[in-house]
């Protein structure tokens, strides 16, 4: 479903392409709604099992406003006699919106859902490696930084030869890339109101505003607590980071989940002047003057968390630190059932890990997490090994 064209031009493009399949090429679409195409097709598959996908389903709200509630209307009619599967692909916000919310009239009608998740860390550096077999960590950790592992976003720069670090920032630094709109359309569409303010939350917290205080100055008495209470459990833009083991503790930091928008609100959303001035040059040269910190802390100990899930048998992983803030750790890796727990610094360079200092750090962690302490009575000390770089 596009929106940029009326329904009726949704249909036609639809049924130009479709018709044949049905046996009725011959035929002008069955109606000039979405709603009416959808009840032709429900009818249809009562006889022959059929299967329709809508794409980009969101834009229904835009294109034909009563389609949910339409669909939702001749969905009861006739889901007893169809044979019809119908899926709809919506981004997550959005989706969420039209199948959990109890006021929506799809809420509680899906039979099922499957999220989409990103690739893999090991998916993700065989692709780059495929394209580029002399990269370095630092264009694995950029590609990352960029797309967030979408498919889509990886196939953009992999098709284009933009592998290396420098390729990838000049491609998405072009007045006209892949990469300048898509964050913001995406994210306009799910928002639908108050743009401005969840826009202005989200850079701030890219930037390194990760706690209230520092994020309610820039908004001169405006109640914000609504719009990060729905970024965090409605959207899931932003999560929680709490010291592993203090669930309840109220000491904690908010950080975007999604490296992909991460990368755009620091780097692209704030210099939309100097994009609409063709200023490439400048704004390539300032990207990868900052790039370094941004790959070396946020996005490395994303990438090593999201490795850690991905390939070890721990059923806890995160960041830890004290209240005086003189102790903390990059992650903390627990397997309960194994009785084992990992201490990792994540650092770009080795030069910057200190193994005497990690282990002094971890004997404060397990003083003060007495619970774990416990679970983990049996704990057998190892010797520190230096992980491999991603």
């Amino acid at each position: 479903i596009s929106d940029e064209k009326t329904a009726e031009t949704n249909v036609e493009a639809f049924w130009r392409f479709n018709a044949a399949t049905l046996g009725l090429e011959y035929f002008p679409p069955p109606a000039a709604t979405i709603a009416g195409t959808i009840e032709f097709l429900l009818k249809q598959s009562a006889k022959t099992p059929m299967t329709v996908v809508l794409d980009e389903f969101q834009n229904a709200e835009t294109v034909e406003p009563a389609l949910v509630t339409d669909l939702s209307v001749l969905w009861d009619k006739y889901r007893k006699d169809t044979q019809l599967l119908l899926v709809l692909t919506v981004s997550d916000g959005a989706g969420r919106s039209m199948t959990d919310d109890r006021f929506s009239p799809l809420c509680a009608r899906a039979c099922g859902e499957l999220t989409l998740r990103p690739f893999s860390t090991g998916v993700i550096k065989t692709i780059l490696t495929e394209h580029y077999p002399t990269r370095k960590p630092d264009d694995l950790l950029t590609l990352f930084a960029v797309t967030g592992g979408i498919p889509q976003y990886i196939k953009v720069l992999t098709e284009a030869g933009c592998t290396s670090a420098r390729r990838m920032i000049r491609s998405v630094a072009q007045p006209r890339s892949y990469f300048q709109r898509e964050a913001e359309t995406l994210l306009k569409t799910a928002f639908k109101s108050d743009c401005q303010v969840y826009f202005e939350l989200l850079q701030r917290i890219a930037e390194g505003k990760s706690r209230r205080s520092g994020l309610v100055s820039y908004f001169r008495g405006q109640s914000i607590d609504g719009h990060l209470f729905r970024l965090e459990k409605h959207f899931r833009l932003i999560e929680r980071e709490r010291p592993l083991g203090a669930s309840k503790t109220t000491d904690y930091r908010r950080r975007l989940t999604d490296t992909h928008l991460a990368f755009w609100f620091r780097f692209l959303y704030p210099y939309q002047a100097l994009i609409e001035q063709g200023a490439t040059e400048r704004l390539e040269e300032q990207i990868l003057k900052t790039l370094p910190e941004h790959t070396g802390h946020h996005v490395l100990t994303t990438w090593s968390r999201t490795k850690l899930a991905e390939t070890g048998p721990y059923t806890e992983i995160g960041p830890w630190w004290d209240k005086t803030g003189e102790n903390d750790i990059d992650s903390v890796a627990v397997n309960t059932f194994g009785k084992k727990i990992l201490f990792a610094e994540v650092k770009p360079q080795k030069s910057g890990i200190n193994l005497t200092a990690l282990q002094l750090k971890s004997a404060f962690f397990l003083q003060r997490n007495k619970a774990l302490r416990t679970s983990l009575s049996g704990l057998q000390r190892r010797r520190p090994l230096m992980p491999p770089d991603c």
